[in-house]
């Protein structure tokens, strides 16, 4: 009798339940709907010309240097231009943002010339006309290879000379260093030992180069010194070059622009291959590294027309 009446109660509350859900709402299962994410925008390109192949960016094609978004006209001009060397990199980016619309500076505007006194920017070009592989070839920029080895600027008439150089970059760079020391010697501005202050050079004096720069010392012993410090060294090498040139200096116009400098703006200094070389704005220097060979040459003509 007590089985019975439990049952019954089960029974009954089970009756309720079904009342009760009967009563609610009905419960529409909605579609499950994707959620497109917007694809992240592309950077837009500091550049409108391709640096290698100068013709108009393709819009397919990028690099990302040093944070900045740059475009090329197809692929393989973005790994030639990765190959290049990190100031003369530097160098087209800021010309390309010196050509943006938005931007307010450039040839006209004095406040991004270099001030006299400001320190010079260091330049490391490889800046001889001849392909270090083939020294009777003078090159073509827009042609040759630049590449960067060890921290240094190479450059070759082309990519055959490249792969001659990397079977055996120490021969070729040994012969780059004999050029590139009689090139310079000459127009060394100091007597000094670079690293001891003061201290007179002798017959024996050791010439070394250091990414294309002569650098000299008294004594294999301060070759360590300079290392641990190059750029100071350097600083002060160029500051001796530019004083010691500046007031002879050959040429009233800028070497690239091939025109004066503005009035009420300073002159953008810099020393490539021992000589001094006067710009009439910042915005040069990706000209002058593209080609530093053609410079040097107008700056050495210059001088040899104004000694005759």
């Amino acid at each position: 009798m007590v089985r019975t009446s439990a049952l019954a109660c089960c029974l009954a509350l089970i009756a309720g339940g079904v009342a009760i859900a009967s009563q609610a709402p009905k419960q529409t299962r909605q579609p499950a709907t994707s959620v497109v994410q917007p694809a992240a925008a592309t950077p837009a390109a500091v550049n409108a010309m391709c640096p290698i192949g100068n013709e108009p960016i393709d819009g397919k094609t990028f690099a990302t240097v040093n944070g900045v978004q740059l475009g090329f006209c197809c692929p393989g001009c973005d790994t030639q231009f990765i190959a290049w060397s990190t100031e003369r990199k530097a160098a087209f980016i800021e010309q390309a943002r010196a050509a943006q619309p938005d931007n307010h500076h450039g040839h006209d505007h004095p406040e991004h010339a270099a001030a006299e006194g400001d320190q010079m920017p260091l330049v490391y070009a490889y800046y001889l006309p001849n392909c270090p592989v083939l020294d009777s070839r003078e090159m073509d920029p827009s042609r040759g290879v630049v590449k960067e080895f060890e921290g240094r600027e190479v450059r070759f008439c082309c990519t055959r000379c490249e792969g001659r150089f990397d079977a055996d970059p120490a021969a070729t760079l040994a012969k780059m260093d004999e050029l590139l020391i009689a090139d310079q010697l000459p127009l060394y501005p100091i007597t000094t030992c670079l690293v001891m202050e003061g201290h007179e050079m002798g017959d024996d004096a050791v010439n070394m180069i250091y990414k294309n720069r002569l650098v000299r010392f008294c004594c294999e012993g301060c070759i360590a010194d300079f290392q641990s410090d190059p750029e100071t060294s350097l600083h002060t090498l160029d500051k001796a070059a530019a004083d010691a040139q500046r007031e002879h200096y050959p040429m009233t116009d800028c070497v690239v622009a091939q025109h004066a400098v503005a009035d009420g703006e300073h002159p953008t200094e810099v020393v490539v291959g021992g000589r001094l070389i006067r710009l009439c704005c910042p915005d040069c220097m990706a000209e002058l590294l593209r080609n530093p060979a053609e410079y040097v040459k107008a700056i050495d003509d210059a001088w040899a027309a104004a000694e005759r």
